[in-house]
């Protein structure tokens, strides 16, 4: 589907008779499918075993408009199923501020994988992001 949006579709209507000139024109796919648009205001490092919060804003493509509609982030985990951080709305404006709880002892090179439904349509993001483990000092 990223791949997609960008083609384009040429298109040419004739009438029987050609008594009326044919409707032809080139439109971009991304004008035709209409999926929503995720911003993901966050960090790319995070600390293992702590909360942090991350704004989540969602559009329509072709005008900006902001679209109301559910959210849900998961912690993406070799072998394991899916560890749900947030579940929730966004308000009318579009948008959430999501808090994150991050499991303790899991570090390195992870996955969030960010889920909209809205009234347009669904789409999934993945955002890849670092874990590390809390140094205290003292």
């Amino acid at each position: 589907m990223e791949e997609i949006v960008w083609q384009r579709l040429r298109y040419r209507f004739e009438y029987d008779g050609e008594r009326q000139p044919a409707i032809q024109g080139v439109e971009s796919i991304a004008q035709i499918i209409r999926r929503p648009v995720v911003h993901i205001l966050g960090q790319k490092q995070y600390q293992a075993g702590s909360s942090a919060a991350i704004r989540v804003i969602v559009s329509e493509p072709n005008s900006n408009l902001p679209q109301p509609g559910n959210l849900r982030i998961e912690l993406l985990v070799d072998q394991r199923e899916p560890l749900q951080l947030f579940s929730g709305n966004l308000n009318r404006r579009g948008t959430v501020e999501a808090i994150l709880n991050f499991p303790a002892g899991l570090t390195g090179n992870q996955q969030l994988r960010i889920s909209v439904d809205t009234p347009i349509g669904s789409t999934e993001y993945t955002q890849p992001f670092n874990s590390k483990t809390r140094h205290r000092s003292f």
